[in-house]
């Protein structure tokens, strides 16, 4: 939608359209990192886990539900960068987030 809009189209529709994206994904992402969350007193029945691989358990699956819980929101500003051309600095962002070998 924003690619429609961004080349010609009224400037407060890509504003609307990014907003409303943004308020969902937000939600969306609180969502999934509440359900994450909330499985952690049942993660040791639930995958057979006790002890100490208990623990790192729960604080591996804490870390992976901050990072999908962010990741949801933050998904749109690289969908506004696709949508408006701008392959320059997606390039740059994609060289920069490569792990180096």
């Amino acid at each position: 939608m924003v690619a429609e809009r961004a080349h010609g189209g009224p400037s407060d529709e890509v504003t609307t359209i990014v907003r409303n994206a943004v308020a969902i994904f937000v939600v969306a992402g609180a969502v999934v990192l509440a359900v994450l969350l909330g499985m952690e007193p049942f993660l040791g029945s639930i995958f057979k886990v006790s002890g100490e691989n208990l623990h790192l358990f729960r604080i591996t699956l804490a870390i992976a539900a901050l990072g999908i819980g962010i990741s949801f929101p933050s998904a749109i500003y690289t969908a506004v960068h696709q949508a408006h051309g701008d392959y320059r600095y997606m390039s740059i962002l994609g060289s920069a987030t490569r792990p180096y070998r």
